[in-house]
């Protein structure tokens, strides 16, 4: 049996990739934005690894491939870490800006995706905290709130059912 020693450990740490997803918890995104925004950051962020043809996406395959979200608190945080990591060369980035369809007002940053290792990026990122619950993003969630609004509106609209079964007349 072989025990690891101290340098093994290290080795190993500096080779374990991961992609890191910090949401701008500014916005108070409903979950379904964050997570189309998520997304945008992951495409981004893998067709720029591949563009590069960066070897460290064979060490983030075999090692997991993974991924992980955390809420910044604003879009200068973002802008803050982005520029921090800017230092490493190896440290593969994606800004996300809002093209403004739907939630967000356009131009807005919602996302920062980040590819690296452990060692690259923790010591920037460790504070952040995981993006376990989209309510806890912003306190309110304003799109939760719009959303059981609208459903209760459309409840409110929809035509009573007919009571009596023996009713022939046509309802169309």
């Amino acid at each position: 049996n072989v025990i690891p020693t101290d340098s093994d450990t290290t080795d190993q740490n500096m080779m374990t990739y991961k992609m890191l997803f910090i949401v701008n918890g500014s916005l108070s995104m409903s979950s379904g934005k964050i997570a189309a925004q998520v997304a945008h950051a992951a495409v981004d962020l893998y067709q720029k690894i591949l563009d590069q043809r960066l070897m460290a996406v064979n060490f983030w395959r075999i090692s997991g491939q993974r991924k992980i979200v955390v809420r910044g608190d604003s879009a200068e945080e973002l802008l803050d870490i982005e520029q921090r990591v800017s230092i490493n060369k190896s440290v593969v980035k994606s800004i996300i800006r809002d093209a403004g369809r739907t939630e967000i007002a356009s131009g807005s940053i919602t996302c920062l995706g980040l590819f690296g290792t452990d060692s690259q990026l923790d010591p920037i990122t460790g504070h952040l905290k995981l993006m376990n619950d989209c309510l806890k993003c912003s306190g309110t969630n304003i799109q939760q709130q719009k959303s059981r609004k609208t459903k209760q509106d459309m409840e409110t609209q929809l035509p009573s059912p007919p009571t009596n079964s023996n009713d022939t007349s046509n309802t169309q």
